[in-house]
């Protein structure tokens, strides 16, 4: 999923949205991934995640986004 921003603040300077992003990966760890960035090029957040359950997958892609929409917008 992909998530306008308006800059580019490391994530491990939100802790909110980068204790979430933690949580998540620790209760995928051996299931699945966890894998955010910025666009090089647009003013983008990409959050991709792995795993193995669709709906699980969809709950913390869910809750991520809207973490970074409040605060990374």
């Amino acid at each position: 999923m992909n998530v306008k921003t308006s800059s580019q603040i490391p994530i491990e300077d939100v802790p909110e949205f980068y204790n979430e992003y933690l949580s998540i990966q620790e209760g995928l760890k051996g299931r699945g991934r966890v894998v955010i960035r910025y666009s090089g090029t647009e003013p983008l957040l990409r959050i991709m995640i792995e795993g193995t359950s669709y709906s699980e997958i969809k709950e913390h892609v869910d809750k991520l986004s809207a973490l970074a929409k409040a605060l990374l917008s």
